[in-house]
């Protein structure tokens, strides 16, 4: 697994990566899980846990997770010198991360797997 650093990034993917980072951070929890169903993950029900997870199939052999643990309540958002500040990245950024930023510089497929 490697970073392809013949990928493009120009302001424009930059501003859509902050904006989807942006959007998986504030979500509550069951909207963040309906938007990933959306994005192509598929959701699994685990009976016994009373719980959940997503996972999204690459067919690759490196799996990334992530576990979306929502505590925080409010929209506070503020990005500064390169920085994102909100008391809402909890591990919210890592499933923004694995879901977004992570597959779009990786050369390789990967699969994704955010629990409850």
């Amino acid at each position: 697994m490697s970073v392809n650093p013949k990928k493009k990034r120009g302001k424009s993917m930059n501003s859509q990566l902050l904006k989807s980072i942006k959007r998986r951070c504030t979500q509550r929890k069951c909207r963040l899980f309906r938007s990933l169903v959306r994005d192509g993950f598929k959701r699994v029900e685990c009976p016994r846990q009373g719980n959940s997870y997503l996972l999204k199939d690459n067919g690759g052999k490196v799996l990334l997770v992530a576990h979306a643990d929502t505590v925080q309540q409010g929209l506070a958002f503020s990005r500064k010198d390169g920085i994102i500040n909100s008391p809402m990245l909890d591990d919210r950024l890592g499933v923004a991360l694995v879901a977004d930023y992570l597959p779009s510089v990786l050369s390789e497929p990967v699969d994704i797997l955010i629990t409850d």
